[in-house]
C-alpha cells in the first residue's frame, strides 16, 4: 500500500516544472521559508516579544551638579588593594622623600657652619643620623601602608569598599564657583571702604598734580 501511494520522481518533477516559470512558486517558497524559520526557533521569537524594551540611560550625577552635554559621572568602588603594588610604591615613594630629606640636613648643616662654626656636630655624624632616621621611615612607612592594605581588604568585605564618583568634567565645582565669588564681593568691598576712609591729606597727597612736584 505504501508503494501505490507514493508518486514517482518523473511524475513529481513534471508538476513543478511548469510552476517554476510563475511567480506563484515564489511566493510559496518565501511561505514555506517563513514558516520554516518560525518552526524552527518558536523559543528565540517568543523572547524577544516577551524582552521589555529599556532605553539608554545615564549614570547619575554627583550631587549638586547640574550635567551638560557631555558630562558623564561614574561611580565605582574600589573593592580590593593589591598589597604588592602598594608595598612597592609606598617604598619607592617613601624612598624619594628619604633622599630629599638628607639632601636638605646636609645642606642646612653647611648654612648653619657658615654662619656659626663648631655649632653643630661633624658632618658624618649628621649625615649618619639622616641615614638611620631615614631608614627606620622606610620600613616602617612601607609595613604600615602594607598592614592597611590588608585591613582594608577584609574591611572592604562587609562595606563592599570604597565609593568613587569619576567625571570629565574639569569645570570649577558650584563650592569652588561659590567660594570665587564671595571673594570677589569682598575686595569690592574692601576697596570701596578704603577708599571712603582715606584721610584727605593722604588723598591730597596722593593725588598731587604733576606741575607742583616739577
Amino acid at each position: 500500500m505504501s508503494r501505490a501511494r507514493r508518486r514517482p520522481r518523473s511524475i513529481a518533477r513534471g508538476q513543478v516544472a511548469p510552476e517554476q516559470g510563475g511567480g506563484a512558486h515564489g511566493v510559496r517558497n518565501d511561505g514555506a521559508v517563513g514558516e520554516l524559520s518560525r518552526t524552527r526557533h518558536p523559543d528565540h521569537a517568543e523572547e524577544r516579544m516577551a524582552r521589555p524594551h529599556r532605553p539608554a540611560t545615564r549614570p547619575p550625577a554627583l550631587p549638586g551638579r547640574v550635567p551638560g552635554p557631555g558630562v558623564w559621572t561614574v561611580r565605582m568602588r574600589i573593592s580590593e588593594g593589591d598589597p604588592w603594588s602598594v608595598m612597592v610604591t609606598s617604598f619607592l615613594l617613601l624612598t624619594g622623600l628619604g633622599v630629599v630629606a638628607v639632601v636638605t640636613a646636609v645642606i642646612v648643616w653647611f648654612m648653619v657652619e657658615a654662619m656659626a662654626p663648631d655649632v653643630l656636630p661633624e658632618l658624618g655624624t649628621v649625615f649618619a643620623v639622616a641615614i638611620g632616621v631615614v631608614t627606620l621611615e622606610v620600613v616602617m612607612g612601607t609595613f604600615l601602608a602594607t598592614l592597611g592594605t590588608f585591613i582594608y581588604n577584609l574591611s572592604a568585605q562587609y562595606n563592599g569598599g570604597v565609593e568613587v564618583a569619576v567625571t570629565n568634567d574639569l569645570g570649577p565645582t558650584p563650592a569652588a564657583a561659590r567660594a570665587l565669588l564671595v571673594v570677589a564681593r569682598a575686595r569690592v568691598r574692601v576697596r570701596r571702604r578704603l577708599r571712603t576712609h582715606i584721610p584727605a591729606r593722604a588723598s591730597r597727597a596722593v593725588r598731587r598734580p604733576r606741575g607742583k612736584e616739577d
